[in-house]
Formats: structure tokens, sequence, C-alpha cells
């Protein structure tokens, strides 16, 4: 992965995510922990944008807990890695990027390709 072709508030997103899934003792991040943490940023796009279509957000992170609940937990695990699945949103996030004829992948690109995410 290209972590400088990131956008610093997109790294931290990024790291966010990394952060509750380590405290959550799982081993490998997943789209449902990026989604989580784009649901607790205060600022961006993510909350008005839900908002205007007419979605609760409380919903969605309630929602979204019941589904890292369900994932399995790993005591003393090593390294935490990227899942297929985080892998594919990461990707299209790179494409959302180039469609739209930016240089670097935002906030607003990874949600677009959470989005494409399927399941």
């Amino acid at each position: 992965m290209q972590f400088d072709r990131f956008t610093q508030k997109s790294q931290e997103l990024i790291q966010s995510a990394q952060g509750l899934a380590k405290e959550r003792q799982h081993q490998a991040l997943e789209p449902e922990h990026l989604f989580y943490a784009l649901l607790r940023e205060d600022e961006g796009i993510t909350l008005p944008l839900l908002q205007k279509l007419n979605l609760s957000a409380q919903t969605l992170k309630d929602e979204t807990e019941s589904l890292l609940q369900q994932l399995p937990e790993v005591s003393g695990a090593g390294e935490l890695y990227l899942s297929r699945n985080l892998n594919q949103v990461l990707d299209g996030s790179f494409s959302h990027a180039k469609k739209l004829g930016d240089e670097y992948v935002s906030t607003e690109h990874l949600f677009l390709a959470l989005l494409d995410t399927k399941g």
C-alpha cells in the first residue's frame, strides 16, 4: 500500500481503525473497523452526508458495533494485517481518486469505496 498517497486525514482514519482493531484484539483489519472509525469522526463529510440521506449515524454505529463484536478475538496476537476485503476497499479508494482526478486518497474516496463493498 502506498501510504504516502493518502491525505493526512485518511492516514489518521486508517490509524484509528488499526487502534480499534488492536484494542478489540482482532488480528485482521477489516472494512468494519474503517467504517466505524469514519462514523466516529466528528469532522469530515461522512456524518453530514448520512444526514442528507436521512440515515442515522447512531443506527449505523450500532449495527457496525454488532458486526465488530462478531469478529474473532485473538489473545497475544502478533502483527495486525489487512484483510482481503479491506485491501479491496483501499484499492477501490485509489480507483475513486483517479476517476475524480485527485492525486491523493481522501476520506471521501475511502467512504465511496466502502459503499462499493459487498456483504
